[in-house]
């Protein structure tokens, strides 16, 4: 039991390290769709896992996801299998293609 606390522990102390890192757009990351670094703008993290991504890069994979008809949509991240949230979809979707998208999930 005190390893998976360990675990626990340890898992949110990194993705507090990971989103003060996206925050101040220091550390050098890149982004795993285009592989271009974060040399302008502000990277957007996911809520879950803390990948972070260009926002026009999540804007084109969720609209592919969409596209494909894929109610969950999973971080583009190379084995990462989170599903973006709610919130992750509005802050990257225009307005009414959020609001199509909702309402084709709650369908």
């Amino acid at each position: 039991m005190a390893l998976i606390q360990q675990f626990a522990e340890d898992e949110k102390l990194e993705t507090e390290k990971r989103r003060a890192a996206a925050e101040e757009n220091e550390g050098g990351f890149t982004c795993t769709i285009c592989y271009m670094g974060f040399e302008e703008g502000v990277p957007v993290p996911l809520t879950d896992c803390v990948h972070i991504f260009h926002r026009e890069c999540l804007e084109d994979y969720t609209n592919n996801s969409i596209s494909e008809l894929k109610a969950d949509i999973i971080c583009p991240e190379a084995g990462c299998g989170k599903k973006m949230t709610q919130y992750d979809l509005k802050q990257v979707l225009p307005a009414e293609r959020f609001k199509k998208f909702t309402d084709f999930i709650l369908d």
